[in-house]
């Protein structure tokens, strides 16, 4: 499992970076910087890329930011029900996030 980070821009469309950053043997402190991913759009129901990279998104058009992980888990997956409705997967299947920090710059809209 490795931790991708995940834009929303104002017109509904999710955007996965190529960066990923990710240890099984203990917790580290990872920095990524947005500017310098490449990203592809993400299909929010089944979790899975979808075409091309996308050229230069307008980063000053983002909505909401997170983070996701592509591999599936090992919990229950439902068809039809949007990845972050779904269920809490068991132990083994996670990934564990202390602290998200965005350095950036507000825009009025």
């Amino acid at each position: 499992h490795r931790v991708r980070p995940l834009i929303k821009l104002t017109d509904g469309t999710l955007l996965i970076g190529d960066q990923a950053e990710g240890s099984v043997a203990d917790y580290h402190q990872y920095q990524i910087s947005f500017s310098e991913c490449r990203w592809l759009r993400l299909d929010p129901v089944r979790g899975v890329t979808l075409g091309t990279w996308v050229d230069r998104p307008d980063l000053s058009r983002v909505d909401e930011v997170g983070v996701f992980d592509v591999i599936p888990g090992s919990g229950v997956h439902v068809e039809g029900l949007p990845v972050e409705k779904q269920q809490p997967p068991p132990v083994g299947g996670w990934i564990a996030i202390s602290g998200f920090e965005l350095w950036g710059q507000a825009l009025s809209r």
